[in-house]
């Protein structure tokens, strides 16, 4: 997985999506462009909330690790 941050965010997808459910958590989803995510936002369901923004390095340790960054 050794690459530049950008190339990693791009292997993963630059817009993240993220999808919170009332009971089920938040979910994530990523996808190459703005368009793409907007038409997958718009098959949603009723969803309490949906935020799209660009994905981050993090973004890509918790896909590749299964883990959140700590801070500890």
């Amino acid at each position: 997985a050794i690459d530049s941050p950008l190339n990693l965010r791009r292997k993963l997808g630059m817009i993240a999506v993220e999808i919170n459910e009332s009971g089920n958590g938040t979910k994530y989803r990523y996808f190459p462009d703005r368009a793409r995510a907007s038409e997958f936002i718009q098959t949603l369901p009723n969803t309490e909330r949906v935020v799209m923004r660009e994905s981050n390095l993090e973004d890509v340790f918790i896909e590749l690790t299964g883990q959140k960054v700590s801070s500890d």
